[in-house]
């Protein structure tokens, strides 16, 4: 299933907010006592992004194997029938 464009755009925009308003969020780069707790949350959120794109690409692939399974099968159906001499279903 394809999600519209305009869809797609406002959760980019959502996850930039979420992004920016983290950033604002972090100890300050000055603070160089707090230094290893933004590496380390920084470092955490990091890994949920890779996560989040690691799965939608799987989804993305998902759809696509199913997409060229169904045009195969309707093509293996299409020669049988032909073979055969039978109607196409």
């Amino acid at each position: 299933m394809k999600i519209p464009s305009g869809a797609r755009g406002a959760d980019a925009v959502e996850r930039q907010r979420a992004r920016r308003a983290f950033q604002a969020a972090l100890p300050p780069l000055a603070d160089v006592r707090r230094h290893p707790l933004r590496q380390r949350l920084q470092a955490a959120w990091e890994a949920a992004e890779w996560e989040e794109r690691a799965t939608a690409l799987e989804q993305r692939d998902e759809a696509r194997l199913s997409a060229v399974q169904a045009a195969l099968a309707h093509q293996t159906l299409q020669v049988l029938s032909h073979v055969a001499g039978l109607p196409l279903i």
